[in-house]
């Protein structure tokens, strides 16, 4: 669709060659074998493996908050310690309509709202993810999950996706496209 191949030409033309690390060490043999391992761990650094390279997890991630307003990434390490992230999509970001504050466990007490754990003084200090494979929620630290999303405002704590405001503008181009459709099969 138009609207799809837009959001994966924003985030194309956002991420383009502008993450690729280079480093200005005066020690050139340090400076390679950084940006070799920084490269190397780029390759592989996602739980989910190839194809989700850095590049490719860098748009995706920016359609995500195009598309869903935010994305979640889950600081994480394999089972030898190996240093790696999970992206967590925003519909698993969530709680269940009952939920206003937390009982039990680290964030005992704590408000919850749309998902996100908060402080007294309303910071986010944690996040609630849905495990769809055994139905439940797992909740995790601030410090090991990052909601990305662009805030509007000063007390947002969730992003809002950008194609929101677009809606009612591709509805009535889709509205007229589908008359004029019907206006030519009509005059055939």
């Amino acid at each position: 669709s138009p609207i799809r191949q837009a959001i994966r030409q924003i985030a194309n033309l956002t991420i383009g060659g502008a993450f690729d690390l280079i480093h200005e060490s005066a020690d050139k043999e340090y400076a390679d074998l950084v940006e070799t391992k920084i490269y190397d761990w780029h390759k592989v650094f996602d739980v989910r493996g190839d194809p989700y390279y850095w590049q490719a997890n860098l748009r995706n991630w920016i359609a995500a908050i195009i598309r869903d307003g935010d994305v979640g990434i889950l600081l994480t390490e394999s089972a030898d310690g190996f240093p790696m992230v999970q992206t967590i999509p925003a519909h698993r970001i969530k709680c269940t309509d009952e939920d206003d504050r937390i009982e039990g466990g680290e964030f005992d007490g704590a408000i919850i709202c749309n998902g996100v754990i908060l402080s007294d003084i309303g910071r986010p200090i944690g996040y609630r993810v849905y495990n769809s494979s055994d139905d439940s929620f797992i909740d995790y630290s601030a410090s090991d999950l990052m909601l990305w999303f662009d805030p509007e405002w000063s007390d947002q704590h969730r992003g809002i996706p950008r194609l929101a405001s677009s809606i009612p503008d591709c509805q009535d181009i889709k509205q007229i496209r589908d008359y004029i459709k019907l206006a030519i099969k009509a005059e055939s």
